[in-house]
């Protein structure tokens, strides 16, 4: 007799998993001149196929706005929840919103931030970038950006322009003080 028979058939099927979704992790650095000094930045973005975070820091070196010699520095930084609202091989335009922080010498503030920001590759590694970031509340900000990236692997190089106005709202002294600032940036990044 053979063993084999009444024996029940063994499922040999292989289950597969479903695929998960991609996790993107961008991080970098840019610099450049602004307003007659020096501004710096630092950024780390994680997202899933359209939900994710972003933070972004920039330190600013600017000539004392009263005459007087020295430096003045400021500080900003944002933290987001994002949300890719296209994405494509070609393109990714998120929506963004949190909050933001500008730390001066001698006031903090704090307010609700809005952003959207524009990937979209032009041809090869080449990729057009903008991003636009406002703050209303207890300060006012606008941050704008656009430039150019070239994709090199996980490598980014990019190169722009950035322009940012600051609008303390009169609370540092009680004069409304305006600050307008542009100028040109270029960093490098890694995408993984």
């Amino acid at each position: 007799m053979d063993s084999s028979e009444g024996a029940r058939p063994v499922d040999m099927a292989v289950r597969q998993r479903a695929p998960s979704p991609p996790l993107d992790v961008r991080m970098g650095l840019n610099v450049g001149a602004m307003g007659g000094g020096t501004a710096g930045d630092v950024f780390l973005g994680i997202e899933g196929e359209a939900l994710g975070f972003a933070v972004q820091g920039t330190q600013l070196t600017l000539p004392t706005d009263d005459g007087t010699s020295g430096t003045d520095e400021l500080r900003l930084a944002t933290v987001h929840l994002t949300w890719a609202a296209v994405s494509t091989d070609r393109v990714r335009w998120r929506v963004e919103g949190g909050v933001s922080t500008a730390v001066a010498p001698d006031i903090t503030f704090v307010g609700p931030s809005l952003a959207t920001s524009l990937e979209a590759c032009v041809v090869g590694p080449l990729d057009v970038e903008a991003r636009v970031q406002g703050t209303a509340g207890t300060y006012r900000q606008l941050d704008a950006s656009a430039g150019l990236a070239v994709h090199l692997g996980a490598l980014n190089l990019r190169g722009g322009v950035r322009g940012l106005i600051l609008d303390d709202a009169g609370l540092v002294d009680g004069v409304q003080h305006v600050d307008r600032f542009v100028g040109p940036y270029a960093g490098a990044g890694f995408v993984f």
